[in-house]
């Protein structure tokens, strides 16, 4: 809840809290396939963002790989 403080006003909170309250309504009357279904598709939604910061961000960890890698002795 911090990190959508964050982003919306605290006199929109309140509606953004209903975002995720309101689903969990709808779930119980929905196949449970449907549920996971949705469930994979946001993790999806999750895993774009982060495979775009580690395209962005290869050269950097190769190189902190490789100072690191000779502090441990790591061929």
């Amino acid at each position: 809840s911090t990190c959508i403080k964050y982003f919306v006003k605290d006199k929109y909170f309140k509606y953004v809290k209903w975002l995720y309250i309101v689903p969990i309504f709808f779930a119980v009357f929905l196949p449970i396939d449907f549920i996971w279904s949705l469930a994979d598709l946001f993790v999806g939604f999750i895993i774009v963002p982060n495979l775009i910061a580690l395209i962005f961000l290869r050269k950097d960890f190769k190189k902190i790989f490789r100072t690191d890698s000779k502090l441990i002795g790591v061929k």
